[in-house]
This record gives structure tokens, C-alpha cells and sequence, in this order.
């Protein structure tokens, strides 16, 4: 059951660790957009609730997962030449449940977390490369880790972004032998301007 709770753990971080996406046709809205995000944004909260199904040593098991993070020194600078770049750290409480039964919570802290990579925006969807929240491997500049969301506010003062737990797990993530997985369910960040 360890290895079964750790494994959904791996996954969540992975889904915490890439962020962002929607649509949206109307040029200068999209520009006016593009110009509110570029600046400096500071992490005030992040939740996520995920349903995980999985086989695991050739059992069905579902589980719910409530994610919550806290204590944030978290930042995220979009440049206007479409680079971005994170530091700080934050904690991330998971709490998870078998048939309305925790059997798991795990509170882990992200230390330096820092990324660099680039963003776009299209509409609302918010794609970026290089982004990791991952405790393991923090300062990445890994082009292949994309973060896909929707970012559901945008203004003067606070940066929402709704994340869809299948865009963002990655088609790597390690499973023990004969394990299958799949994950459902969203996450929000929300960030308020620095500068």
C-alpha cells in the first residue's frame, strides 16, 4: 500500500508540476491578454481534487485525492520575449482516500523551485516549456515538460489558471510493473502581480 501511495503522490506532483489552457479568436483581446500576464506574479493558492484509477498488482482501486498548498514563496516572471522563469518554495498537503477511508496524507515541501522556459498564449490556454514544480529536479529547463491551462482570470492584480489533470500528467510517468493509471479531475492556481 506504500508503493500504491507513493505512486499517487509521483503523479500528483507531476500534475502540480506543469500548469496552463483555453481558446479564444479575437486578436485584441489576446493582445491586451498577452500584456496583462506579462510581470512578475507571486503564488496565493493552489487546490486540486483528482479521482485516480487504477490497476495496481492486478487489483481495480480508485481513490480520491484532495491536494492543498500552503506556505507560499513562490514566483513566476512571463517576459514580454515570451521567457519565463520560477523561484521559491511553497508545501503541498495530499491527502488520499479508498472508499471515503484516508489511507494517505503527505505533506511535501517544494524547495527551490526554480524553472526557466517559455510561455504562449492562445485565447486563454496558457502553454509553457520547461515548467517543473517537481520536488526532484526543481531547476529544469527541460523543453520537453509542457504545461497546458486555462486561465480563468486575468486582471491588474490576480492571475487565475485552471488546470485539467489529464492535459497535464506526463506519458512517462513511472508506474510499477503491471500498474495502470488514470487521472481525472482539475486544479487551480492563483497568483497575485508583484510588479
Amino acid at each position: 500500500m506504500k508503493k500504491f501511495t507513493s505512486t499517487i503522490a509521483l503523479v500528483i506532483l507531476s500534475f502540480i508540476a506543469l500548469s496552463c489552457a483555453n481558446d479564444d479568436n479575437n486578436n485584441s483581446d489576446e493582445s491586451n491578454e498577452t500584456n496583462l500576464l506579462i510581470g512578475e506574479w507571486s503564488m496565493v493558492d493552489f487546490t486540486a481534487d483528482l479521482t485516480n484509477s487504477f490497476i495496481f498488482e492486478g487489483l481495480p482501486v480508485n481513490a480520491q485525492s484532495d491536494v492543498e498548498g500552503s506556505n507560499f514563496d513562490y514566483n513566476i516572471i512571463f517576459s514580454e520575449d515570451n521567457t519565463l522563469m520560477t523561484n521559491g518554495t511553497y508545501d503541498i498537503t495530499i491527502t488520499t482516500s479508498v472508499l471515503g477511508q484516508i489511507i494517505d496524507e503527505q505533506i511535501t515541501s517544494i524547495p527551490d523551485a526554480e524553472s526557466s522556459g517559455m510561455w504562449s498564449l492562445e485565447g486563454n490556454q496558457l502553454t509553457t516549456t520547461g515548467l517543473s514544480f517537481s520536488p526532484v529536479g526543481n531547476d529544469t529547463t527541460d523543453e520537453s515538460i509542457i504545461g497546458i491551462g486555462n486561465i480563468s482570470q486575468l486582471d491588474e492584480t490576480t492571475l487565475i489558471i485552471t488546470i485539467d489533470a489529464e492535459d497535464n500528467i506526463p506519458d512517462d510517468a513511472e508506474l510499477p510493473d503491471g500498474s495502470e493509471l488514470n487521472v481525472t479531475g482539475d486544479g487551480t492556481i492563483t497568483f497575485e502581480r508583484i510588479n
